[in-house]
């Protein structure tokens, strides 16, 4: 069991969330997280094994297998840090779970397309559904099931040579919502890339596809089209969000049902809340898009959608933060409360600092506003400061806690590597190397395709945004861990 965490003044063990009350464990923490491990792995194969790049190169008897095996590999990891005799029955769970959320990729694969007018397209609604796609339905969950049962055998082996002990709700709510948080970096990254490469407005209609279930449309359309791929991509990996923010709902209200940690239910709750409205600011982009065409009003609907994507995952980030348990004081450290000093204000200047930048750099990429580029410019001056200052109070107390190194080498890493990435991004506006327009769906047919050279600049510019979004979250960091790492040590002094 691990023994590296601590909870101070904590209730009786049967109402703690750090404790199991159960000498097994708890069964939907594990289930959850097990599942959601497996299906952000998968996702992210899926996406890169189905690009218009790629799709030649995997054939489905090549990425089945290879899902499948990930599938097993990653769940076989997760059980082994489950207790041996639970292995099996949350492996056949989670694994179960596995397969229902995975409907939301493999709609994809179960539909025909239609000739209309010589063209092909796809069928309205679920119309394109193949007349064997029930019973490859439910054959792929009972496979998945069967999976999740090898991986729990398997797991329950490793978790018996580790001794891997029961862990309290609590500790498998935190890594649920540590999971949610890597989920979310692909849908950024997924973004980005729509809006570099001027493919915001290539599906016309909202919650629908070209006419078919968001879920059903075929993947040979998806794959014949860039832009079709990277926008329809985006909305599938934002209702897998979706999921994952309903399955955390659901365990921290089982997990924290009061007491200090009664207010993560509300949070919980807050988060939901936002991806259910960042879902209908997508669709207004869309709708306001296609009606109005490419003008200025239509476009502020896309840096709103923008803005709430960062601000969502760094609140994320604090949910998980603040649910973590707190790490017991390194070995020799210092308990002793000791003022916060330059930290207690810096690093919220620094969120602030941030908030702005990414403000800024949302109304350039979705506006072409130049004094927003400048402003963020310059003001990038301002969030280096503070991250650096940032940064070395956290290394000068690494002694204290790993979690101050940690968080203070990622923000020095971080915000060199974006000052870098922000003058190659800044080059490529200077040498008029603009990102594309964006095509309307009646303009796809005729639109340049996306060369290797746009698509290289639009990653730069998507790596940029992604590692201010990863800058974001650390100053998150820097905000909630020394605040809780001092009021553990007001707790621990006598």
């Amino acid at each position: 069991m691990n023994q590296s965490i601590s909870e101070p003044n904590t209730p009786a063990a049967s109402s703690n969330p750090w404790i199991s009350a159960h000498p097994d464990g708890p069964w939907l923490g594990p289930v959850f997280a097990t599942a959601l491990t497996a299906v952000v792995a998968m996702w992210i194969a899926w996406f890169l094994t189905h690009m218009p790049a790629t799709y030649a190169w995997f054939p489905p008897s090549i990425t089945g297998p290879l899902l499948l095996s990930l599938m097993l590999v990653v769940m076989t990891m997760a059980l082994s840090r489950v207790p041996a005799r639970r292995g099996v029955a949350v492996g056949l769970l989670a694994g179960l779970l596995v397969g229902a959320i995975n409907l939301l990729i493999l709609g994809s694969k179960i539909t025909a397309t239609v000739d209309v007018n010589g063209q092909v397209s796809a069928a309205p609604g679920a119309d394109g559904l193949r007349p064997d796609a029930g019973i490859i339905v439910v054959c792929f969950i009972a496979l998945c099931a069967v999976l999740g049962v090898i991986a729990g055998l398997v797991g329950s082996r490793l978790a018996k040579a580790r001794q891997t002990g029961a862990e309290g709700a609590g500790i498998w709510n935190a890594r649920l919502s540590a999971i949610a948080c890597v989920a979310v970096v692909p849908l950024l990254a997924l973004g980005g890339m729509v809006t570099s490469t001027g493919a915001g407005l290539a599906v016309p209609d909202w919650p629908g596809t070209y006419g078919a279930n968001m879920f059903l449309y075929p993947i040979s359309l998806m794959a014949g089209d860039a832009r079709i791929f990277l926008e329809h991509s985006h909305r599938l990996f934002g209702a897998m969000i979706g999921v994952c923010c309903v399955l955390l709902t659901i365990s921290t209200f089982a997990t924290h049902r009061s007491g200090r940690t009664g207010y993560l239910r509300w949070f919980a709750l807050v988060l939901l809340a936002l991806v259910i409205v960042q879902g209908l600011l997508g669709a207004a982009r869309v709708q306001q898009g296609i009606a109005h065409g490419v003008q200025t009003g239509p476009q502020i609907w896309g840096v709103a959608h923008g803005v709430l994507a960062q601000a969502f995952f760094a609140l994320l980030v604090a949910f998980a933060a603040l649910g973590w348990p707190r790490p017991a004081p390194l070995p020799g450290a210092e308990v002793t409360p000791k003022p916060l000093g330059f930290i207690s204000k810096g690093s919220i200047a620094l969120v602030i600092a941030l908030f702005v930048q990414l403000v800024m750099g949302a109304l350039y990429r979705h506006l072409g506003q130049k004094h927003a580029l400048w402003t963020h410019v310059v003001f990038s001056l301002v969030v280096v400061g503070l991250a650096v200052a940032c940064a070395m109070w956290m290394i000068r107390r690494k002694n204290e806690a790993r979690v101050y190194k940690t968080v203070g080498h990622g923000l020095l890493h971080s915000v060199g590597f974006q000052f870098i990435l922000g003058w190659v991004a800044l080059l490529f506006v200077m040498t008029g190397a603009n990102k594309p327009a964006i095509v309307m769906p009646d303009q796809l047919a005729g639109a340049d395709a996306i060369t290797t050279e746009v698509a290289l600049k639009a990653l730069v510019r998507t790596i940029h945004q992604a590692n201010g979004a990863l800058l974001l979250a650390l100053a998150v960091l820097a905000v909630v861990w020394p605040r809780r790492m001092a009021t553990a040590a007001t707790a621990r002094t006598p």
